[in-house]
């Protein structure tokens, strides 16, 4: 469940002119980026690897954001779930597998491929660590550089769900709800 706004977004006519050209930068005036710019620069710090993770990745998008979304789903980070959904589809997720990523209860319904690697994010989330059986079993589908993506990809979500749930940065209006909050 969504939490208290703590940190207000910071309304473009209080910015300096380089919190506007790192807002700019990321990609315009999102929650998460009017937000996280009140500390520049962490904010101007984080920008490369957040890049890097989303446009840069050796990764398959659509395993990237099985990744994201189950990351999402583990830490109950509405504001990742729902700008990612769409994301995840534009990508090429399935739609009937988008709901299944936030069933923590298992991989039911999810083919093997999409099951390894919602695992992976499992134990990433839970246990900080890939067990050695996940592993192995990424390496059959990955290089050792992917896997370690893998690892990044899924604590930068994770680092980054716990900061927006603790601001409690809000979803904007039109972005799908996560399914751990409709009721």
């Amino acid at each position: 469940m969504a939490g208290p706004v703590r940190v207000e977004p910071l309304a473009k006519d209080q910015r300096s002119q380089r919190q506007q050209e790192l807002v700019d930068e990321a990609g315009g005036e999102l929650g998460v980026f009017t937000t996280l710019v009140h500390h520049v620069d962490l904010f101007a710090d984080f920008l490369p690897l957040g890049g890097r993770l989303l446009r840069r990745s050796s990764l398959d998008a659509v395993d990237r954001e099985l990744l994201i979304l189950r990351t999402a789903a583990q830490c109950g980070a509405s504001y990742e779930w729902s700008h990612h959904d769409p994301i995840g589809r534009r990508a090429g997720l399935n739609d009937d597998v988008i709901p299944l990523l936030a069933d923590l209860g298992g991989t039911n319904g999810l083919r093997p491929h999409e099951a390894r690697l919602a695992r992976a994010a499992d134990e990433l989330v839970t246990e900080h660590r890939l067990s050695d059986q996940t592993w192995e079993e990424l390496r059959q589908d990955y290089e050792q550089n992917q896997v370690m993506e893998i690892c990044m990809l899924v604590g930068s979500y994770t680092m980054l769900a716990g900061t927006l749930n603790s601001l409690g940065v809000a979803v904007e209006p039109g972005y799908p709800v996560a399914p751990w909050e409709r009721a």
